[in-house]
Parts: C-alpha cells; sequence; structure tokens
C-alpha cells in the first residue's frame, strides 16, 4: 500500500505492517502545505497531522501507542476508499463524503479565499526571481485574470468572475503554475492558502484576500458574486462506523483543551487570515450512523 503526503509523483512506496494489530491507517490529503506535508511516514507534519495524531492517542479502543500508517488519499477518493482506512484527514467538507461514510466534526471553519501577487517589499529575499505579474486587486482585474482552483475547496464548482479558469488536485500544483506565470490567482479555502504562507519564501511573494475583499471595489458587488464564494464551511474527518461515537467523543475534549487551536497555531500569524475553530458542543455525532 501507498503511503505519503506529497505530490503524487512523488509519494513514497512502503510494504503494510507485519502486525496490523498495532496499527491505525489514517488516510490523509496529499500534498497542502502547513497542513500536510512529507513523503515518507516517518516525515509527514504539519497541523492536520498533529490534530489527527492526538485524536488517535486520545481513543482507548485503538492499540496503545499504535503505529500510524499513512495512506494518501483525495477529496474525491475518499468516499469511495472509506473503507481502506479507520480515519480520514484532510480538509474534507461534507459534500466530499458519500451516503456510506461516517463523519465526525467539524473541527473547523473555513471561507473561500483568493490568493494573488503582492509587490516584493524592499526588504525581501533577494533570491526571489522577477516575475511580471498581473495585480489582482478588484473584481475588474479578474475580468482577463487566468485562476487556478483547487479540487474539493468550496470555490470549487463556482462560477468565478475571471476569464479563465484550471481546476488543479493540490495547492501545491496551482502555487507551481502561479509561480510560472500561467496562473494570476488561485482560489481556495483560506485555511489551504494560509498553509501555504507559513512559508517565508510564499509570504513574500503572495498575499491572502478574501472574496468580499476584492468585491470592495463596486457597490453590491458581493451579492453578485456566486454565493458559493462568499459561503462559510467546515472540515470533517472521516471514520470507521464502529469508531464514529469515540472518535467524536476524543473530537470535544480536544476542542475543549484547546489542542485543535494549538495544532494550528502556526498559521496564526499569516496576514488575512484568522482561524476559526468551532466550540465543542459544535462536535456532532450525527452522522455516525451511515445509511444502508
Amino acid at each position: 500500500m501507498m503511503t505519503g503526503c506529497a505530490s503524487e509523483d512523488n509519494i513514497v512506496v512502503e510494504e503494510e505492517p507485519v502486525d496490523p494489530q498495532d496499527v491505525v491507517t489514517v488516510g490523509v490529503a496529499v500534498s497542502s502545505p502547513g497542513l500536510v506535508s512529507g513523503v515518507a511516514p516517518a516525515e509527514v507534519t504539519g497541523a492536520e497531522i498533529d490534530l489527527v495524531t492526538a485524536l488517535v492517542e486520545h481513543m482507548g479502543s485503538l492499540p496503545t501507542e499504535a503505529e500510524i500508517f499513512w495512506v494518501p488519499t483525495t477529496p474525491a477518493s475518499v468516499a469511495e476508499d472509506h473503507d481502506q482506512f479507520q480515519i480520514a484527514i484532510g480538509q474534507f467538507t461534507q459534500a466530499t463524503f458519500d451516503s456510506a461514510s461516517a463523519q465526525v466534526g467539524p473541527y473547523v471553519t473555513v471561507q473561500p479565499g483568493l490568493l494573488v501577487h503582492q509587490e516584493p517589499s524592499d526588504d525581501a529575499t533577494p533570491t526571489l526571481e522577477p516575475l511580471a505579474v498581473n495585480s489582482i486587486e478588484t473584481l475588474e482585474d479578474l475580468a482577463d485574470a487566468s485562476v487556478c482552483v483547487v479540487s474539493g475547496s468550496l470555490a470549487a464548482g463556482a462560477e468565478l468572475p475571471a476569464e479563465h479558469t484550471v481546476l488543479e488536485p493540490t495547492v501545491t500544483e496551482c502555487e507551481v503554475g502561479m509561480r510560472s506565470g500561467r496562473y494570476d490567482a488561485i482560489s481556495a479555502d483560506n485555511l489551504q492558502l494560509a498553509g501555504l504562507l507559513v512559508d517565508p519564501a510564499h509570504s513574500e511573494r503572495y498575499e491572502l484576500l478574501s472574496w468580499e475583499d476584492v468585491a470592495d471595489d463596486e457597490p453590491n458587488a458581493a451579492e453578485e458574486l456566486d454565493e458559493r464564494l462568499t459561503t462559510a464551511g467546515s472540515y470533517w474527518l472521516g471514520v470507521d462506523a464502529d469508531l464514529c461515537g469515540e472518535a467524536a467523543e476524543a473530537l470535544e475534549t480536544l476542542v475543549e483543551d484547546g489542542v485543535v487551536e494549538e495544532a494550528f497555531s502556526s498559521l496564526g500569524n499569516v496576514e488575512g487570515f484568522q482561524l476559526q475553530t468551532v466550540e465543542a458542543a459544535e462536535v456532532t455525532t450525527a452522522h455516525c450512523e451511515p445509511a444502508d
């Protein structure tokens, strides 16, 4: 079975553990900077990795000090492959899951965001390559722009006020295209974009905006946007149905103890982003019994 959390071309193939009794299999979204990073099980890091690791430790029915076996997945495949892992994490909205999936959450609230180029500051890293880019500040600027949309994000499927839109599987692939000049902006969930901006090299290149920010240039422009670009969503865990109630209880404890907020603390200094964690009372077991 493959494990890893970078682009699919870089995933490391690992043999399944000899004794599955001492293993918890966790599906994770591949290549999500700041949230999930790494190409081998021993090197997987990120905010969501910290969160699900803490969750496993709080679930008493799982093996004590269990080894976590990481399985790469995507929002497109997690519903189909839910029987391949016990827990799944990775920017999954409720729309990700099918009727046969058990879900726990939410654990964080997100908004559709827009990442645009910014002019280098005087003290920017001198190794940054100069690149002639289209500056995006208003909806009018977007009219002739090319925007990369991250698959599975709240913006995916929305009608963007841009001349060209391209759907890519990950934030990383969009950023590579943006850095090379193929895209003028990236539309994804603000948490995904904030994870990218944790890297100083990226924070010097790009600026995070909300769609309301871009629409502020014209009266009533926000009302004319596709409502999916101004509507909040939330991220959920996929779990084995037998573990659903226990996972929900563990997640509620992690929210109450501030563990969820701490897991995403590295994103707290990203300009233009404000973390929106949920209240413990919002964690629900309502989706713990998938339909027959």
